[in-house]
Formats: C-alpha cells, structure tokens, sequence
C-alpha cells in the first residue's frame, strides 16, 4: 500500500507539459527583452525551448496528443513572433516547420477523436493554412527586406496545407472537400508567388489542379481514357488562353496545338467506345476550335476545326447511305462553282492574245 503510493504520480497527465510549455514562453520572452551579451549566450533560449519540448513527451507521456500539439503550436508562433521582434528572420523557417508538425498532431488527435481519416487531414489543413496565412497578413508585409521570415511562413502554410488535402483526397468521404482545399492552395500559391516566378506557378497551379479534380471525379465515377485525355486538352487549353491573353502568340499557338491534338485522340477513341455523349462532345470541342480559330485569325485552327466537324457529322450519318451521296453531290456542286467563280476577268481588261496572235487592236483606231 505504502509503496503503491510512491510510486503513483504526483501531478495528472497534462501538468508537467503545461508546466515545461510556461518555461517555454518563459524563455522566449526573456529573449526579447533583453540582448544576449555574449555571441554565445544568444543561442541558449533556443537550446532551451527545444529541450523542454522534446522532455514534456518524454516525462508526460499519459497526456493527450492534442495537448502536445497545442504545446508546440503555441511555441511555434512565440518563436515567429520573436524572431521578428528581434529582427532574427532565419528563426521562422524552424518554427514554421514546427507548427506544421503541431497541425499533424491535432490531426492525429482528431482522428483518434473521430475514427476518420478526411476529416482529421481537414482539421490539419484548416490549423496550418489558416493560422500561418492569417499571421502572415497581419504580421508580415510582402515589401519588407526580410524574404526568409515571408516566405518560410508561406512556404509552410501553402506546402503543407497540400500536404494535408491531399490526405484528404486519399478519402473517399472527404475527396471533393480535399480537391476543394487544393484548389485553395493552388490560388494562395499563385497570388503570394514572386512576380519572376508567377507564371511557373500559375502553370504548375493549373495542371495539378486539373489533375486533383480528375482524381476526385474519378474516385465517383469511372470515367476512363476518354475522360482523362479531354481533361488534358482543357488543362492545355487554359493555358493556351492564358498565353493568348499576356499576349505571348507562340506559346500560346502552341499550347492550343497541343490541347487540339488531345481532343483529336479523345475524339478517336469514341471510335471504339460509341458512346453518345462523348461523341457529341467531341464534336462541341471541334466546333469550339474552329471557332477560336476563326476569332484568332489562325488558319491552322479553323481547318483543324472544320475538318473535325465534318468528319464527325459523317461518322454520325454513316447509316444513312442516300444522305451522304446527297451530300456528297451538295460538295462537289459547291466546290465546281467556287472554283469557276474564284477568278472573275474584268469587264474593262481585254482578254489576252493567245500565242502567235497579234493583239486585237480597239475599234476606234480602226481605219473606216
């Protein structure tokens, strides 16, 4: 009985890390209000945070998870907010790096709280997009001189904020969710990148945007080759349209090649598959080149997208014999009658002497 009682702990689970987590505070602060007079004496509050850190799991291991992560995560942002106090901008890539690992922990703590895997990697990317991104905004300017503090914050909160989506993807409950939170991401990325690294962004963004959203799609229904070749050409497509509009015509020119030449094996697989609403579809997407190509004054398009067309119509209409000798003869009479009215000779211009014959001479300089 005695002995039972000494060995039984003196303190709950939970106390001890509170306790090591006030020490934490306690130290960083102490940073802050005073300067170190010595070189070495400036880095003893870190080794000091870092220690109580890793102790408080070790000495308190009957506490919850969710009490460690809230431990790191507030230390996380004690270390953010005095490094930039301090004017010590490296001190954020560390701290950023450990709110992330506190994030995976309150997910783990959600998911042992709920038993499901989409919703604890949302409860993760909902801690370390929306704590690290609302700092960032209130707490450091894109024009300050100190990229290492900016970007270590948005660097952790948009990769790790992927990270944790497409956790969520990989279930089956939470898969629109994940895309969704994704795609959020993807625009955080695009917005807070540099201007000399925006459009590597923004392309890098578009494709595995679409290739998250085809995932999820998929996780729903199977939609197969056909689906996954036309979802390239509309990934290639909008960047086409993107080029068009930063006025880069080459690339641009190019990218829509490439997005019509998937439409096209799209459009060839339909061949062997029948099914009505992919071939209708293809015809749309021809009909939508031809018309690009007629607005962009870019001949390639407009007979890539003509000959689209009618190859589609024909392959529609190969049942009906009659109707496609009637309009095979509608063809050749337009085209015989565009060919003769292509070159008109001018009513003022005499025609032409033929070879070996003089030119005929006007009836007013005839002799009477």
């Amino acid at each position: 009985m005695g002995a039972a009682a000494v060995v039984a702990p003196l303190l709950r689970p939970g106390t001890t890390a509170l306790i090591l987590l006030a020490l934490c505070l306690a130290v960083i602060a102490r940073r802050c209000l005073s300067t170190p007079r010595t070189p070495e004496m400036s880095w003893y509050w870190l080794v000091a945070t870092g220690c109580f850190l890793l102790t408080a799991p070790v000495v308190d291991g009957d506490a919850r998870v969710g009490l460690f992560a809230a431990m790191w995560a507030v230390v996380a942002l004690a270390l953010i907010l005095a490094g930039h106090v301090i004017k010590k901008a490296w001190v954020a890539l560390p701290a950023s790096v450990l709110f992330f690992f506190a994030a995976v922990l309150f997910g783990a703590q959600v998911l042992e709280s709920t038993g499901q895997p989409g919703v604890s990697a949302l409860a993760g990317y909902g801690a370390v997009v929306g704590v690290l991104y609302v700092l960032r905004l209130l707490l450091l300017d894109a024009d300050q001189d100190r990229p290492v503090e900016l970007y270590s914050v948005i660097g952790t909160a948009i990769g790790g904020g992927a990270i944790f989506a497409l956790w969520a993807i990989l279930d089956h409950q939470t898969v629109l969710l994940g895309a969704a939170a994704y795609t959020v991401v993807a625009v955080l990325a695009c917005f807070e990148a540099p201007a000399t690294r925006r459009k590597a962004c923004v392309d890098a963004g578009i494709v595995s945007g679409a290739v998250v959203w085809f995932w999820a799609c998929n996780s729903y229904l199977d939609l197969g080759m056909f689906w996954a070749i036309q979802w390239c050409a509309l990934a290639l497509g909008a960047l086409a349209v993107i080029r068009y509009v930063g006025e880069r015509q080459k690339t641009g020119k190019a990218l829509l090649m490439g997005a019509a030449a998937f439409a096209s094996v799209g459009a060839f697989t339909t061949i062997f598959s029948g099914e009505p609403v992919q071939q209708v579809l293809s015809l749309v997407v021809f009909a939508a080149l031809l018309v690009v190509g007629m607005t962009l004054d870019e001949r390639v398009f407009t007979v890539w997208g003509a000959i689209g067309v009618a190859t589609g119509v024909l392959w529609y209409l190969r049942g009906f014999t009659y109707l496609l000798l009637a309009l095979l003869a509608l063809a050749l009479i337009a085209f015989a009658i565009w060919r003769l009215n292509r070159k008109k000779p001018d009513a003022g211009n005499p025609r032409p002497p033929l070879p070996n014959q003089p030119p005929a001479v006007p009836q007013e300089q005839q002799q009477p």
